[in-house]
């Protein structure tokens, strides 16, 4: 899998405002053009298991039985492909979603 689409992917499903009352699939065509449908399908199902992930992590920062660099790590250890800001703006939402 391509880590510079997966990360445009996760950017994308990550989207808060009027963007993200449009579809993931089209804003990411209009992003990249030329990709399949089938790749963008892969691509958008992998970043549903990310933030899946991100998101069990968060709970368990939250109930003290990681802490937050653990968390940071254990991403960072299964998602190798994404780069900074994907990790940390992950990391962010999941923590801002378990908290809510």
């Amino acid at each position: 899998m391509n880590e510079e689409l997966l990360n445009l992917a996760l950017a994308i499903t990550q989207q808060f405002g009027p963007e993200r009352a449009k579809k993931r699939e089209e804003r990411l065509k209009k992003a990249k053009p030329d990709i399949a449908s089938a790749e963008a399908t892969l691509l958008f199902e992998k970043c549903d298991e990310i933030e899946s992930i991100a998101y069990q992590l968060a709970e368990k920062v939250r109930d003290k039985e990681i802490t937050m660099g653990q968390f940071s790590k254990k991403l960072r250890e299964s998602y190798p492909e994404l780069n900074e800001a994907r990790l940390s703006k992950t990391v962010s939402q999941a923590m801002y979603f378990s908290l809510k």
